[in-house]
Order: structure tokens, then sequence, then C-alpha cells
């Protein structure tokens, strides 16, 4: 293995060290389209000269160190970046759409922000900006994904926050952070909370890609793709009159208790420069919704919390059911970048991010009661979830033999997750520690091909290892011994290189992009000394996957656009889906080694159009998405020596293993509605609707939200901003449930999960331009629901004060 490393880096600096042949700077309009024989005017304080693009919408030059800005005049207005900018967004100087930057549109975008690979920048998706996250009241990686139309979140604990994005979740979403892949060997298939170890607040933009992009992103990648963006630091610019800037953001919100805060400094160079985040949030009780429309008047109530003195449990309880205690967390997100200009076209920049937080409560199993009506457990709780992410990223946009643009990363994550329980009345406390460690490379190339038509191909490696211990406590004379671990205790493993390549044809005001994916796939395990009779010593698994898209794209107008998508997505069994040892509710999960991976065949049918009026701009989108998943990994009823019951950990469970038993339909509709009266009124509204079925039972899928969507109106007046915010969901009943415990039926009321309709308000007042106010009033009406699938009542009425300080 380590020598296949050793070569596969040599490549990678081979690649990146080429010889350059040139530069060259590419003017296209707000949709992509090259603009052709457009003057361009290139200035500094001494000197200014005009060029002519050519017919690809293309300047060449020998350097653009002789230069500060760029301008170009389009439609009667004239346009500038400054050296910098341009250098940043890999030399194309791209028309922004003026007319409504904020509205949250599907666009065709090549804004380097969006980090997406150079094929895929026509893929219908969303991005998320700084300014709108620092404007909301999300305080985590995964409550910001609320902004996004057609997404939707879980939450298990109050801590938690489990994107859905049409119909899939968990390990069949992939996110990352920067270029790097966040998804390891143990994202599970339930319900997963590893969005939150990423600031909301250090974040440049968040992209949501919709369906599968297996080719240019690989395992995973099936509902969509989470592409977390941090800010770069920014090198020191002729106009700049200091080298240090930065900005303080500090928050509170009344039901959940928060208090954060957060800074990041910038100090810049000309050829270096440096950015440093700090980030701390304390959460404390969480007050629910007293407002019950839904008529179900004890459901969500915490009616009673547990206390350990003098080494006895004791029931106590809760005074205010409406308050959900002991669910707060606090936790510190640290993040330093320091970016090399190596010359006017190249950069590298190391990234290191750390994450880590305290205990983290589970609400939904401390609220279990046994058949004598007293708690099932004093202590279920996530211990502190730590993830430590460093990277080097390499990117260049000047020409040579095999590629245009080049940008690699590689990176080194360590993950900690553990689990913290014990039983009522039980001295004997069940800590169980998984230790992740993952190296990762990945190289995306770009090569125009003639004209119009450009190749983009590339390669990458990830390789896992977990380390899964867990031992037992007596809090009574603090004596300790192992006990069976959640993952093979012997270690595990997987490796995934991939290569991947397509191709994108532009031809007048039509795109086709068409790509391919092969990835190899190993994964193993050893167990030593199990209790569970029936395992065998480990399990070694090799797979392959091939997969491929094919994309067309058709602009009648530079205001319409068409597209019709034809994709596959897969995922490739982890060490979750193969060797997980789990206890919920009254079910045993027990390992699986026989697991083939999961493939997704998408069609995807879209339209997206904007309007001008006089004094309104008018924009919709519409996309209709079908989805069958081959081989869906599943758990299932499982007999072992006859008996589908098995005696483990002093109970009785029900065996489940995760198999290869069906094949999933998925199908569903999205639409947006986005409406700009006189610049300064804006309406915006988006639904979503997804079904789910299992083919073979002709059984609801796990997964599938009800219908959800948003309305909301946005008025701004000189340094005034308000904002009417209206979050609402379709009701869930019982018989559209998955199989299983997935959708968490133990959680919801009666008839299942209530419909709800939530009214947030917020006034923004920007004080000079350094200084930005915001008072918000959410869920005014006070109502009590829960986000489908959830273990824990969202937050009541709340008084929400932020500030945000630039300097």
């Amino acid at each position: 293995m380590s020598n296949l490393f050793k070569a596969y880096f040599f490549l990678i600096f081979l690649f990146s060290s080429a010889y350059y042949t040139g530069q060259k700077i590419t003017f296209v309009n707000e949709f992509g389209n090259e603009l052709k024989f457009k003057k361009v005017v290139f200035q500094n304080q001494f000197r200014k000269d005009t060029f002519t693009t050519n017919r690809k919408g293309v300047v060449l030059l020998k350097s653009l160190n002789n230069y500060d800005t760029i301008s170009i005049n389009f439609a009667g207005k004239t346009y500038i970046q400054s050296q910098l900018e341009l250098i940043e967004k890999n030399f194309l100087f791209q028309i922004p759409n003026n007319k409504d930057q904020s509205l949250p549109v599907f666009v065709t975008s090549t804004s380097s922000s969006t980090q997406l690979p150079t094929g895929m920048k026509e893929l219908n998706h969303q991005v998320v900006k700084s300014s709108e996250i620092l404007n909301s009241n999300a305080s985590t990686g995964a409550e910001l994904l609320t902004l996004v139309d057609g997404v939707t979140i879980q939450k298990t604990s109050f801590a938690g926050g489990s994107p859905i994005i049409r119909g899939f979740e968990a390990n069949r979403i992939l996110l990352m952070v920067d270029g790097v892949r966040m998804n390891n060997a143990i994202y599970r298939g339930g319900h997963l909370q590893n969005s939150i170890t990423v600031d909301p607040f250090i974040l440049e933009s968040c992209d949501v890609i919709f369906g599968p992009s297996a080719v240019s992103y690989g395992s995973d990648a099936i509902g969509g793709v989470i592409h977390y963006k941090t800010k770069d630091p920014t090198l020191l610019n002729t106009n700049d009159t200091s080298s240090f800037s930065g900005l303080y953001f500090t928050r509170f919100n009344s039901a959940t208790n928060e208090l954060s805060n957060h800074i990041n400094f910038n100090l810049s160079g000309e050829n270096i420069a440096s950015l440093t985040s700090i980030t701390y949030k304390k959460f404390g009780d969480v007050s629910m919704g007293k407002n019950r429309v839904h008529g179900f008047q004890n459901w969500g109530l915490h009616n009673f919390y547990t206390e350990f003195n003098n080494f006895q449990d004791t029931m106590i309880a809760n005074s205010n059911p409406s308050i959900q205690r002991g669910v707060g967390f606090n936790q510190i997100d640290l993040t330093n970048k320091i970016l090399f200009k190596l010359n006017t076209t190249s950069k590298l920049i190391i990234n290191s991010q750390f994450s880590s937080s305290s205990n983290l409560q589970r609400l939904d199993q401390l609220n279990n009661l046994t058949l004598n009506n007293l708690p099932e457990y004093s202590q279920w709780n996530y211990g502190p979830q730590k993830r430590l992410l460093n990277s080097i990223a390499f990117s260049s946009s000047l020409s040579s033999i095999l590629f245009d643009d080049i940008r690699a990363v590689f990176s080194h994550q360590y993950i900690q997750e553990s689990r913290i329980t014990r039983r009522f009345n039980s001295f004997f406390q069940k800590n169980s520690v998984e230790n992740v460690n993952v190296l990762g490379s990945n190289i995306q190339l770009s090569k125009s091909i003639g004209s119009n038509s450009k190749l983009d191909y590339g390669t990458e490696i990830y390789y896992n290892t977990v380390d899964s211990r867990a031992y037992q406590l007596n809090l009574s004379d603090s004596s300790s011994s192992f006990i069976d671990s959640r993952y093979p205790n012997g270690g595990s493993n997987t490796f995934f290189p991939a290569i991947y390549a397509s191709y994108n044809l532009k031809k007048n005001r039509l795109s086709l992009i068409g790509g391919i994916r092969y990835t190899w796939s190993h994964a193993s395990g050893i167990f030593n000394d199990n209790i569970l009779d029936f395992l065998s010593g480990g399990f070694e698994i090799k797979r392959h996957s091939l997969s491929g898209s094919l994309s067309t794209y058709f602009y009648p107008n530079e205001t319409t656009k068409i597209f019709l998508d034809l994709s596959t997505g897969f995922r490739a069994p982890n060490i979750d889906d193969l060797g997980k040892v789990f206890i919920k509710d009254q079910f045993l999960t027990v390992p699986n080694s026989q697991l083939v991976p999961e493939y997704a065949y998408n069609f995807s049918l879209g339209i997206s159009k904007k309007i001008d009026f006089k004094n309104i701009q008018f924009s919709f989108s519409s996309t209709s998405f079908f989805t069958i998943l081959d081989n869906v990994i599943t758990k299932q009823s499982l007999e072992i020596n006859g008996s589908s019951l098995i005696y483990y950990d002093s109970n009785y469970y029900e065996i489940l293993a995760n198999q290869n038993s069906e094949i999933g339909i998925v199908y569903g509709l999205s639409g947006s509605v986005s409406i700009t009266f006189l610049k300064n009124l804006r309406f915006h509204s988006s639904l979503c609707y997804t079904r789910g079925t299992l083919k073979y039972t002709q059984v609801p899928m796990s997964h599938i939200p009800p219908l959800f969507g948003k309305l909301n109106l946005n008025y701004t007046f000189k340094k005034l901003e308000f904002q009417i915010l209206n979050n609402f969901n379709a009701e869930k009943i019982n018989k559209l449930f998955g199989q299983g415990n997935t959708d968490n039926p133990l959680e919801a009321s009666p008839m299942g999960y209530p419909s709800w309709w939530v009214i947030n308000t917020q006034v923004g007042y920007q004080y000079k331009e350094s200084l930005k106010l915001s008072l918000g009033l959410y869920n005014l009406l006070d109502v009590h629901y829960k986000t489908f699938a959830s273990g824990i009542s969202a937050p009541g009425r709340s008084l929400m004060v932020s500030a945000k300080l630039s300097f």
C-alpha cells in the first residue's frame, strides 16, 4: 500500500511541475457563453492597454503582473475585477447577474467559490453565501442547509442535524469541505450528525448539488453533494490601506440559550497571507413551543430526568415539561489557512481545521421507560465529537500540454466519536470510542479541446483506518473491563482509488456533458475475542464500480435553461455497513460481510426562467426527478441458529442485519419562484415533494420527508432590512414510515409527524459600513412541532439578537 501511495504522489508532483506555455483569460456572460470580439481594458496607475477577445472569448497575455484591474463594457455597463479576484477565479471573468444576486435560483455558475469541478459547473446546484448564513439564525453547519431550497434536516438530538436531499440521507449524501471528502468508513445509514463539525461562521459559501454526482465525486453522492467552502486568506491589494482586517460576530438566542462568538482576522502580504478563525458556541436547555395546534397535549413533553447522587439514581419530575433539560452543549471551532502566491497563476493553501464539542445528550433515549415505568437509561450521551483536518491545496491556471487548469488537494483527517451509556440503577457505564484516520488526495485537471469543448479528468484516493475500542466502567469501585466494541476490535480499513473523466461540448445554445468513473473499493476488518459466537475472525471484500452520466442543457435564450440529466451514483459498503454491532430500541444489528455496492440510476428534467418587466424581475425553476436504487442496503430480520432473538448485554433483542434486499424507487418534484419589485421588495417561495417505495415489498422507503417548503418576504429601505420567513411541512402519517426504526416511529405522535407552519421575523440595520445589528423573533406563534424523524422538539418562540462588526 505504501509503495502505491509513493508512486501516486510522485505522479502528482510530476503533473504540478509541468512546463507552462502561456496565460489566457476567458470572458463569459452570466450564462457561461463566451464574449466574442469584445474590448477589454487592462490598466494600473501608470498605463492602460486595450485588447480584444477572440472568437473563444479569450485574451492571451504574457503576464498579468503589469496590471492591477481589468474592465469590460457589456450591455451598457462597465464591470471591473482586480488582478487578485481574477487569479482567485482561475482567470475567468464572468459577468454577474446584477438584477438579483441574492435570490436563491438555479444558475449556471462558474464562480470559484462553489468549488465545483470544471465539468460540473452547469449542474443544478444552489449556493448559500456567507452573508446569508450570518443573516440567519443557523448555528451549525447542518442548520444552515435549511436556507437551501429542497433540503430539510433531521435532528436526533439538539446537537444533531442530518440533511435530506431528494429522499436520501446520511451516507447516501456526500459531505465535503474545501475539496476534501468528509464521509469516512463509519458514516452510518440512519441519521448522521457530522455536519455540525463544520463552522458556519467561517464559510465563504456552501454549495449543494442535487442528484447523483458519482462521476466527479465518487461513492455516497446519490442524493447529492454538500460542499462547504471556507474563506481563503486575501493578499494585499494596491488599494488596501492596511494589511490587517477581520470580522467579529456574536449572537444570543433565548429559546436555546445560545451564546455564540466568532472572530476571524486576515494578515495580508503581497505574496503570502494568513486567515485565523476562532468560534465558541454554548447552548443550554431548549424550550419547545407551547401552542399545540396538532392536538396532542402530551406529545414530546420532557416529563422527567434523572440524577446520580451518592451512588444512586433518582427519577425527578420535570417542573416544566416544555423545557428539554440537559440537551445543551458547547463547541469550539478553530481554522487557520495560509496562502502562498507562487506566481501570477499559481497558489498554494495550507489549511488546518479543528472542531470539538462537549458531551451531546440523546434525549430520545433518556425519555424511554421500562415496563416498570422507570427510566431505561440514566446516561445516553455522544462523547465529544472531534474533527481535525490538515490539507495542502495547489492550483494553477497556466496552460500545458496536459492541462489548462489543475487543482490538487492532499489531506489528512482525524475523527473521534464516542458513546456513553448507563442503564437506570446500574453501576456499569459503557463507553465506546471510535478513532478514524483518513489519508486522501484528489487531482482535478481541465483541458480545452478546440474552441467549444473541454475535457476534465482526474484521480482520487482515500484510505481509512478505524480503531474501535469499548470498555465498561464500574462506578462503585472505578474498575474497568473490556467489552464488545461497535466495530471490529482488531481494526478495520477501507481503500478507494478512482479515476474519472468528463467531456463538455458547447455548440451554439446547446451544452452536452458526458462522464465516466471507475472506482475500486477494498474493505477489511478483524474480530478478536467476541461475545457473539457466530462472528468469524474477520472479513475482507473487494468490489469495483463503474458509473457514468450524460447531461444536456439547452438555452433557447439568455434567460431560459432547459436540462435533461441521466446519471448514475453508487455507494460502496463501508465499515459501518459491514462490521457494526449496534443496539437501538429492542433491536440488535449484527455484521454482514456479503454486501455489494448500491447503484442509483437517475433521470431529471427541469427548466429555469427569468423574466424582466419594467420594475419587476420574475424567475422560477422546476425540476422533476426519478431515481432507481438497486441493491438497496436495508436492515432486515435475521435468524441465527433458527432463532430471531439473541441474548446480548443482559437482554433479549430481535436480530437485524444489513442486506442487499431491495430495489428502491424515489421520485419527486421541486420548484421555486422569486419576484423582485422595485429592487427593494423580494418574494421567494419553494416547494419539494418526494415519495419512495421498495419495489418487492411495496412498502415506503425510510428517510422520505413529507411535502415541505418556504415562503419568504424581504424588504430593504436604505440601511434597514425587514424579513418575514415562513417554513412549513405537511404531515407524515404512520403508514408512510419506512420499515424498522429509521423514521423514529417511537418519537412520533399517535398519527405520525403532524404538519406544521412556523413564522419568523427579522430586522437588520446597517450602521455605517462596518457594523450590522439584527433582531429576530423566531417561531412567532410558539408552535410545538418536530421536524420529520427527529428525536427532539424544535425550539419554541425565541428572541434572537446578533451583531457583526468588520474591521
